[in-house]
């Protein structure tokens, strides 16, 4: 999204690649980013792997940080897009965009980035990156000013439901911000970010049943949601 008077940019299905996302302008321009994906975070296989193959040594600890490349991560982490080659293939092929591809996006446009993915905001406890490697981070890397990501595994119509409710009261906010004549770019800050997210959590989780159940069907008509 680059305003809120333009309609949105959007890479859906094939059309989702890293090469896209990588070579956007309207990526490079936007003032909100919204990804929604799977995310890959490989660090902690990694350390798991290290923890079976050293749990009898008592030096493990110092070893496992010693042993952990965080180069592994920055390819193997990311979101999980699109494969270019999908439209040659029958079954459905996925390509990664990796860490460092995030880190080069350059998107210092952007006041918020909202990475719905799994691992989104997952770190390697036991690297020597000091905590600093993620999918979140990387957006905060690549330019991005303020970062809402995921911890854990999230539902997908759930997601969307909190999301919308989030960005009709961002885009309201900002609307009758800019009605004083303040900058788009000036109104996205954390305090308003953090305020609208727990509003909307809290909207969301005392829906009624009915309510719930109205509100899933709606973002996605056709499909079964309750057995």
């Amino acid at each position: 999204v680059k305003s809120w008077q333009e309609s949105p940019v959007l890479y859906n299905g094939r059309d989702a690649t890293p090469s896209h996302v990588k070579h956007s302008d309207a990526v490079r321009s936007c003032n909100i980013l919204h990804v929604n994906s799977h995310g890959q975070f490989a660090g902690p296989k990694r350390e798991d792997v290290l923890n079976q193959e050293m749990n009898s040594r008592p030096w493990r600890n110092s070893l496992r940080n010693a042993l952990l490349d965080p180069t592994e991560i920055l390819h193997t982490t990311g979101l999980v897009l699109a494969s270019e080659e999908q439209e040659n293939t029958g079954a459905e092929q996925t390509s990664l965009l990796e860490m460092v591809d995030i880190w080069a996006l350059c998107i210092a446009r952007c006041g918020l980035a909202c990475v719905i993915a799994c691992s989104g905001g997952v770190v390697n406890t036991g690297s020597r990156s000091d905590e600093s490697l993620s999918i979140g981070t990387a957006f905060l890397a690549g330019g991005a000013k303020h970062v809402v990501t995921t911890l854990w595994p999230v539902e997908e119509l759930c997601a969307l439901a909190v999301m919308s409710r989030f960005y009709e009261k961002l885009r309201g906010h900002e609307c009758a911000l800019r009605e004083g004549n303040m900058a788009e770019n000036d109104t996205t800050d954390r305090t308003t970010i953090g305020a609208f997210l727990e509003e909307a959590r809290q909207w969301y989780r005392c829906l009624k049943f009915e309510e719930h159940h109205a509100l899933l069907k709606r973002l996605a008509p056709g499909r079964t949601i309750f057995q």
